[in-house]
Protein backbone atom coordinates (compact mmCIF):
# COMPACT_ATOMS: atom_id res chain seq x y z
CA UNK A 1 0.00 0.00 0.00
CA UNK A 2 2.94 2.04 0.80
CA UNK A 3 4.57 1.80 -2.77
CA UNK A 4 1.26 2.27 -3.92
CA UNK A 5 1.74 -1.00 -6.63
CA UNK A 6 -2.33 -1.04 -6.50
CA UNK A 7 -2.70 2.29 -7.07
CA UNK A 8 -2.63 5.16 -5.57
CA UNK A 9 -4.15 5.64 -1.78
CA UNK A 10 -5.98 8.88 -2.25
CA UNK A 11 -5.15 11.43 0.41
CA UNK A 12 -2.22 11.97 1.72
CA UNK A 13 -2.87 11.67 5.17
CA UNK A 14 -3.46 7.87 4.12
CA UNK A 15 0.12 7.31 3.09
CA UNK A 16 1.38 8.78 6.37
CA UNK A 17 -1.00 6.19 8.34
CA UNK A 18 0.44 3.19 6.42
CA UNK A 19 3.76 4.56 7.60
CA UNK A 20 2.74 5.10 10.91
CA UNK A 21 1.33 1.06 11.05
CA UNK A 22 4.27 -0.18 9.22
CA UNK A 23 6.59 1.39 11.57
CA UNK A 24 4.82 0.18 14.70
CA UNK A 25 4.84 -3.61 13.26
CA UNK A 26 8.68 -3.15 12.77
CA UNK A 27 9.04 -2.17 16.64
CA UNK A 28 6.76 -4.85 17.59
CA UNK A 29 8.23 -7.48 15.77
CA UNK A 30 11.71 -6.18 16.88
CA UNK A 31 10.77 -6.19 20.92
CA UNK A 32 8.90 -9.84 20.38
CA UNK A 33 12.44 -10.90 18.36
CA UNK A 34 14.52 -9.77 21.75
CA UNK A 35 12.71 -11.14 24.32
CA UNK A 36 12.57 -14.10 22.47
CA UNK A 37 16.59 -14.36 21.73
CA UNK A 38 16.96 -13.32 25.62
CA UNK A 39 14.93 -16.32 26.84
CA UNK A 40 16.68 -18.64 24.54
CA UNK A 41 20.26 -17.26 25.67
CA UNK A 42 18.77 -17.49 29.42
CA UNK A 43 17.60 -20.86 28.84
CA UNK A 44 20.95 -22.08 27.04
CA UNK A 45 19.02 -23.10 24.38
CA UNK A 46 20.46 -20.45 21.74
CA UNK A 47 21.96 -22.20 18.98
CA UNK A 48 25.41 -21.00 17.10
CA UNK A 49 26.85 -21.46 13.81
CA UNK A 50 30.76 -20.96 14.07
CA UNK A 51 32.26 -20.20 11.43
CA UNK A 52 35.32 -17.74 10.67
CA UNK A 53 34.10 -14.63 9.84
CA UNK A 54 36.13 -12.00 7.80
CA UNK A 55 35.96 -8.78 10.33
CA UNK A 56 36.35 -5.81 7.64
CA UNK A 57 33.51 -7.26 5.79
CA UNK A 58 31.24 -7.98 8.52
CA UNK A 59 31.72 -4.20 9.52
CA UNK A 60 31.78 -2.50 6.33
CA UNK A 61 28.55 -4.53 5.62
CA UNK A 62 27.05 -3.60 9.09
CA UNK A 63 27.56 -0.04 8.21
CA UNK A 64 26.32 -0.15 4.94
CA UNK A 65 22.83 -1.60 6.49
CA UNK A 66 22.44 1.40 9.24
CA UNK A 67 23.37 3.60 5.97
CA UNK A 68 19.75 5.06 5.48
CA UNK A 69 19.38 5.60 9.55
CA UNK A 70 22.86 7.48 9.48
CA UNK A 71 21.68 9.78 6.20
CA UNK A 72 18.92 11.00 8.17
CA UNK A 73 20.75 12.01 10.98
CA UNK A 74 23.02 13.52 8.68
CA UNK A 75 25.82 10.91 10.43
CA UNK A 76 28.28 9.53 8.17
CA UNK A 77 30.26 6.09 10.45
CA UNK A 78 33.67 6.08 10.20
CA UNK A 79 35.55 3.06 9.73
CA UNK A 80 38.99 2.05 11.31
CA UNK A 81 40.21 -1.53 10.10
CA UNK A 82 43.57 -2.19 9.72
CA UNK A 83 44.96 -3.79 6.83
CA UNK A 84 45.13 -7.53 7.08
CA UNK A 85 43.14 -7.92 10.68
CA UNK A 86 42.62 -11.17 11.27
CA UNK A 87 39.43 -12.79 11.28
CA UNK A 88 37.40 -14.28 14.09
CA UNK A 89 35.48 -17.49 15.21
CA UNK A 90 31.94 -16.99 15.75
CA UNK A 91 28.44 -16.81 14.46
CA UNK A 92 28.02 -14.31 11.55
CA UNK A 93 24.12 -13.44 12.81
CA UNK A 94 25.19 -12.92 16.01
CA UNK A 95 28.44 -10.69 15.61
CA UNK A 96 26.17 -8.60 13.09
CA UNK A 97 23.61 -8.00 15.31
CA UNK A 98 26.21 -7.39 18.03
CA UNK A 99 27.65 -4.83 15.61
CA UNK A 100 24.34 -3.29 14.35
CA UNK A 101 22.73 -3.02 17.88
CA UNK A 102 25.85 -0.89 19.03
CA UNK A 103 25.72 0.91 15.35
CA UNK A 104 21.75 1.80 16.02
CA UNK A 105 22.30 3.33 19.63
CA UNK A 106 25.62 5.28 18.47
CA UNK A 107 23.64 6.79 15.62
CA UNK A 108 20.15 7.15 17.42
CA UNK A 109 21.99 9.58 20.16
CA UNK A 110 24.55 10.99 18.36
CA UNK A 111 23.85 14.75 17.18
CA UNK A 112 23.64 15.49 13.43
CA UNK A 113 27.30 16.18 11.54
CA UNK A 114 28.84 14.72 14.79
CA UNK A 115 30.77 11.54 15.08
CA UNK A 116 30.39 8.30 14.64
CA UNK A 117 33.02 5.11 14.35
CA UNK A 118 33.74 1.70 14.90
CA UNK A 119 37.08 -0.02 14.95
CA UNK A 120 38.62 -3.35 14.95
CA UNK A 121 41.54 -4.56 16.42
CA UNK A 122 43.91 -6.75 18.28
CA UNK A 123 45.75 -6.62 21.18
CA UNK A 124 49.23 -7.71 22.34
CA UNK A 125 47.40 -10.86 23.70
CA UNK A 126 46.04 -11.44 20.24
CA UNK A 127 42.31 -10.47 21.90
CA UNK A 128 39.73 -8.81 19.09
CA UNK A 129 38.48 -5.49 20.68
CA UNK A 130 35.65 -3.55 18.82
CA UNK A 131 35.20 0.08 19.86
CA UNK A 132 32.18 1.90 18.58
CA UNK A 133 32.56 5.50 19.81
CA UNK A 134 30.09 8.45 19.55
CA UNK A 135 30.07 12.08 19.99
CA UNK A 136 26.58 12.57 21.61
CA UNK A 137 25.10 13.19 24.45
CA UNK A 138 26.70 10.58 26.92
CA UNK A 139 25.51 9.10 29.89
CA UNK A 140 26.00 9.73 33.25
CA UNK A 141 28.50 7.72 35.32
CA UNK A 142 25.01 6.78 38.01
CA UNK A 143 23.30 5.65 35.19
CA UNK A 144 26.25 3.60 33.47
CA UNK A 145 24.83 0.22 35.54
CA UNK A 146 21.18 0.56 34.84
CA UNK A 147 22.38 0.40 30.86
CA UNK A 148 23.00 -3.06 30.79
CA UNK A 149 19.91 -4.00 32.72
CA UNK A 150 16.67 -4.91 30.39
CA UNK A 151 13.76 -2.81 29.78
CA UNK A 152 16.65 0.47 30.57
CA UNK A 153 16.40 3.33 28.52
CA UNK A 154 18.72 6.27 29.74
CA UNK A 155 20.61 9.24 27.65
CA UNK A 156 19.23 12.48 29.48
CA UNK A 157 16.45 14.04 28.27
CA UNK A 158 16.87 12.42 24.98
CA UNK A 159 15.56 9.37 25.63
CA UNK A 160 12.08 9.26 25.75
CA UNK A 161 12.81 10.75 21.86
CA UNK A 162 13.67 7.88 20.72
CA UNK A 163 11.87 4.57 19.90
CA UNK A 164 13.44 1.32 21.23
CA UNK A 165 12.97 -1.87 23.41
CA UNK A 166 15.11 -1.22 26.25
CA UNK A 167 16.77 -4.65 25.32
CA UNK A 168 19.30 -3.78 22.72
CA UNK A 169 22.31 -3.25 25.07
CA UNK A 170 21.19 -6.26 27.39
CA UNK A 171 21.05 -8.82 24.18
CA UNK A 172 24.23 -7.09 23.11
CA UNK A 173 26.06 -8.07 26.30
CA UNK A 174 24.10 -11.38 26.61
CA UNK A 175 25.40 -12.57 22.91
CA UNK A 176 28.57 -10.89 23.54
CA UNK A 177 29.30 -13.20 27.11
CA UNK A 178 28.05 -16.43 24.93
CA UNK A 179 30.78 -15.42 22.61
CA UNK A 180 33.26 -15.71 25.39
CA UNK A 181 33.77 -11.98 25.02
CA UNK A 182 32.84 -8.94 27.56
CA UNK A 183 31.25 -5.63 27.13
CA UNK A 184 31.92 -2.26 28.27
CA UNK A 185 30.89 1.13 28.37
CA UNK A 186 32.44 4.44 28.91
CA UNK A 187 30.71 7.66 28.55
CA UNK A 188 30.41 11.38 30.09
CA UNK A 189 27.70 13.12 29.95
CA UNK A 190 27.79 15.69 26.62
CA UNK A 191 31.45 14.40 25.49
CA UNK A 192 29.64 10.64 24.33
CA UNK A 193 30.10 7.13 24.83
CA UNK A 194 32.63 4.32 23.71
CA UNK A 195 31.01 0.89 24.15
CA UNK A 196 34.64 -2.07 24.06
CA UNK A 197 33.56 -5.27 23.05
CA UNK A 198 36.62 -7.68 23.90
CA UNK A 199 36.44 -11.36 22.31
CA UNK A 200 38.82 -13.88 23.93
CA UNK A 201 42.38 -14.98 21.96
CA UNK A 202 41.09 -18.32 21.19
CA UNK A 203 38.48 -16.66 19.00
CA UNK A 204 41.04 -14.53 16.78
CA UNK A 205 41.87 -16.55 13.27
CA UNK A 206 44.91 -15.85 11.68
CA UNK A 207 45.62 -17.49 8.12
CA UNK A 208 49.29 -18.51 7.67
CA UNK A 209 49.57 -16.42 4.54
CA UNK A 210 49.16 -12.78 5.81
CA UNK A 211 51.07 -11.00 7.84
CA UNK A 212 49.10 -9.56 11.27
CA UNK A 213 49.69 -6.35 13.06
CA UNK A 214 48.93 -4.71 16.12
CA UNK A 215 48.93 -0.73 16.78
CA UNK A 216 50.85 -0.98 13.17
CA UNK A 217 53.56 -3.75 14.12
CA UNK A 218 54.07 -7.08 13.36
CA UNK A 219 51.91 -8.68 15.74
CA UNK A 220 54.47 -11.53 18.41
CA UNK A 221 52.58 -14.74 16.73
CA UNK A 222 53.49 -13.07 13.43
CA UNK A 223 57.33 -12.74 14.22
CA UNK A 224 57.19 -16.31 16.14
CA UNK A 225 55.61 -18.37 13.40
CA UNK A 226 58.10 -16.42 11.08
CA UNK A 227 60.97 -17.32 12.77
CA UNK A 228 60.33 -20.79 12.69
CA UNK A 229 59.31 -21.12 9.64
CA UNK A 230 62.55 -21.50 8.08
CA UNK A 231 63.39 -24.34 10.12
CA UNK A 232 60.34 -26.53 10.18
CA UNK A 233 62.01 -28.40 7.41
CA UNK A 234 65.15 -28.98 8.79
CA UNK A 235 62.98 -30.05 11.78
CA UNK A 236 61.10 -32.88 9.59
CA UNK A 237 63.82 -34.03 7.74
CA UNK A 238 65.49 -34.38 11.68
CA UNK A 239 62.27 -36.44 12.61
CA UNK A 240 61.96 -38.25 9.50
CA UNK A 241 65.44 -39.86 9.52
CA UNK A 242 64.87 -40.53 13.23
CA UNK A 243 61.99 -42.71 12.26
CA UNK A 244 63.81 -44.63 9.76
CA UNK A 245 66.57 -45.47 12.06
CA UNK A 246 63.95 -46.78 14.42
CA UNK A 247 62.49 -48.88 12.18
CA UNK A 248 65.94 -50.36 11.06
CA UNK A 249 66.80 -51.49 14.81
CA UNK A 250 62.87 -52.56 15.26
CA UNK A 251 63.86 -55.41 12.26
CA UNK A 252 67.39 -56.03 13.43
CA UNK A 253 66.31 -56.87 16.82
CA UNK A 254 63.53 -58.94 15.25
CA UNK A 255 66.22 -60.74 13.20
Amino acid sequence: MEEGIFGLLGHENYLEYVGSVQDSGKHLLNLVNDILDISKIEAGEMEFEETVVDVDDLIRAGAKIVANSADKAEITPNIDVPENTPHLRGDDLRLKQILLNLLANAIKFTPAEARVSVSACIDQYNAMTWRIIDTGVGISAKDLPRMLKPFEQIRGAVAHTHEGTGLGLYLTKSLTEAHGGTLEIESEVGRGTTVIVRFPSERTFFRPDRRWYVDGHASASHLFFNTLRPRFSFFSLILANICVIKSVFKRKRSD
